[in-house]
Formats: structure tokens, C-alpha cells, sequence
């Protein structure tokens, strides 16, 4: 019982000199020997250097384009074309589709591109029937294709529409939006 009480005592003096010793504020030998060294900064023009941006940040120009194609009475087919400016490679994002045709008849539309006539890309979508007119009897359809085609410089943009049967006339207007990116 003795050797515990003098344990304890042992124990709290030096929980009480350790508290007295680390209360006191304490100085190095280093802050005192070293004055301070004053620092002149001095600015200098550095290299300006041209970054080639990402192409997330590469300046976009809006580009929308209508076309309308047109068949007569016996023609299956329409087309027509367009060309991509050179130095500029062309995103469409979108494409939507209105067509009429002579009530009964089916509906077929999509677009190629390509750089050279042995390379060619073919896009079809769908088109879905819209609604009937009486007069004069046609039927509308409609299509809208949500994308992302990279068309490049100087590429051919062929649009068609094909139908079945082939009685009268008919209209199909693209309606094409993206967006040109410089090269």
C-alpha cells in the first residue's frame, strides 16, 4: 500500500513539472543568431506561348439549314446537295423531317456524306405518319433525329426521300442544325 501511495505521488509531480515546463514560452537559438534578409522580387515578362485550344472551347458558328426536295408524279426519289466550307468541319446535331405525299403512300428519307466518291457515310431514321388531309388527299409525316455527325471540309451532303407507290406529286423539307468548327 505504501509503494502505491509513493507511485501516485511520483506520478503527479511529474504531471506538475511537465505542466510548468511546457507553459513556458519557448525561443530557439536559430530566431535569435539570423536577422532578417530582405527579398527584392523582381517581375519579368515570360514567354507568351500559343496553345492549341480543346475542343471544348474551339469558337463555334451556328449552322442551320432548310432544303426542300420535290418529286413529281411517277419520280420514287428526290435529292438534293450541299457542300461544307472549306477549312470548317461541319456538326449536325439535329435533323427533322416534314413530308407529304399522296394519301397511301410510304415514306423513306436519310442523308450521305463523304470526302471522296469510294468513302460514303449513310444516315437513315425513321419518319413516323403525322395526319391525313381530304383535300387534296395527302398524308404528312414526320422526323426528328437528335445526332452528332462530324462532316468534314469540303464533304458532299446528299439528302434524299424515297417512296412507294409513285402516284403525284410530293414535298420533303429537311431541316438541318449544328454547328461549323474552324480547322
Amino acid at each position: 500500500m505504501k509503494i502505491k501511495s509513493y507511485l501516485m505521488a511520483a506520478v503527479g509531480f511529474g504531471i506538475l513539472v511537465g505542466s510548468i515546463i511546457l507553459a513556458q514560452p519557448f525561443v530557439s537559438h536559430s530566431q535569435n543568431q539570423v536577422p532578417p534578409i530582405p527579398v527584392e522580387v523582381i517581375n519579368t515578362p515570360l514567354e507568351i506561348r500559343t496553345v492549341e485550344a480543346p475542343p471544348c472551347c474551339v469558337p463555334r458558328q451556328p449552322f442551320r439549314k432548310l432544303v426542300g426536295l420535290v418529286g413529281d408524279n411517277g419520280e420514287n426519289a428526290a435529292f438534293s446537295n450541299f457542300v461544307v466550307p472549306g477549312g470548317k468541319r461541319l456538326v449536325i446535331e439535329n435533323v427533322s423531317v416534314l413530308g407529304s405525299l399522296p394519301h397511301g403512300e410510304q415514306l423513306q428519307v436519310g442523308f450521305n456524306y463523304s470526302s471522296s466518291p469510294s468513302f460514303v457515310i449513310r444516315q437513315d431514321f425513321p419518319v413516323t405518319f403525322q395526319m391525313s388531309e381530304a383535300l387534296p388527299p395527302q398524308d404528312f409525316y414526320v422526323a426528328s433525329q437528335q445526332m452528332r455527325v462530324y462532316v468534314d471540309p469540303g464533304s458532299v451532303v446528299e439528302l434524299r426521300a424515297f417512296r412507294n407507290p409513285t402516284h403525284g406529286a410530293f414535298k420533303v423539307e429537311f431541316s438541318i442544325s449544328g454547328f461549323l468548327v474552324d480547322l
